[in-house]
């Protein structure tokens, strides 16, 4: 009787989880984007396996070293830019289970992603001279910042959810007026708000902390995450849990798999990375490698 009693609080507590809004806009907006990491991925492994010119099955063909460029732009605009799409798609599905408009909660979570985005890149010219540009990096923008894009789309759109709401920041239209248009108008002073808060908080960082938010989220967000996934023990514990769920008839993997899956994206974008500047790969633990091993 007591084991049955445990049993249901756990499947109470593990369906609760699973349903709750804001991991199941992760989780659908990761689900959302699988085709693009595919082909992406792709396009990585034809690039390093068979056209590289160092380790390529093709190293010999003077010209296969050539058609790099046609996988590095496919990945330029996947994985390159993975940080934007999942904040686009957690930011529809969550506007989407608030009853609001799915692609203004979209645009709304991607714009505010990059409100808290240092808009400036310091480069050094052939003189040396260190010079600053107007300009987000790949760094930024890619599977890297995933962590602050989803973040992102989180906020923003609970908030606009809130403000949404209340009655007296709505602008109010004549009938005459399209429902398109009137909608419009009517998350006008809530999307305000939401922009000027983070705004704010990003600048107000910048100015008494000397910091921005991408570093703060990486320091001590991002980086202990990923880090404890490298670990025997935080990677034993992730698949113990994993099929402890799978124990009670839950499906273990999909329920844990919006906080599983940004971490081992990050893992094998660093990867990535490391190998495309020819730097030791700092990750093991992997999605694929969670798959074969």
């Amino acid at each position: 009787m007591e084991n049955n009693a445990f049993v249901n609080k756990m499947l109470v507590f593990a369906n609760k989880f699973s349903n709750q809004r804001h991991i199941t806009a992760i989780r659908d907006g990761f689900i959302t984007l699988i085709p693009i990491t595919i082909i992406a991925s792709f396009w990585v492994l034809i690039n390093n396996l068979v056209l590289s010119p160092t380790n390529g099955l093709l190293k010999n063909v003077e010209a296969a070293a050539q058609w790099m460029d046609l996988g590095n732009q496919i990945y330029n605009a996947t994985l390159g830019i993975l940080a934007v799409l999942i904040a686009a798609t957690v930011g529809y599905k969550l506007a989407v289970s608030y009853k609001e408009e799915g692609i203004f909660g979209a645009v709304l979570a991607v714009v505010s992603f990059f409100i808290v985005l240092p808009a400036t890149v310091s480069l050094t010219d052939v003189n040396g001279d260190e010079v600053t540009a107007a300009a987000w990096t790949q760094t930024q923008t890619s599977a890297t910042g995933m962590f602050l894009g989803i973040i992102a789309a989180l906020v923003s759109v609970t908030m606009l959810a809130h403000f949404s709401k209340m009655e007296k920041l709505k602008i109010k239209m004549p009938e005459s007026v399209p429902p398109s248009i009137s909608k419009s108008f009517n998350v006008l002073i809530p999307a305000f708000l939401v922009t000027l808060i983070l705004g704010l908080v990003e600048v107000l960082i910048v100015w008494l902390a000397h910091t921005d938010i991408p570093t703060l989220i990486t320091k001590f967000f991002q980086a202990p995450l990923v880090n404890s996934f490298q670990s025997l023990g935080g990677i034993l514990l992730y698949v113990f849990l994993c099929n402890l769920l799978w124990a009670f008839g839950l499906h273990g993997t999909f329920i844990l798999g919006s906080i599983g899956e940004p971490i081992m994206l990050t893992a094998i974008q660093q990867n990535m990375d490391a190998l495309k500047n020819n730097t030791e790969l700092p990750n093991i633990v992997t999605k694929p490698f969670l798959d074969s091993f």
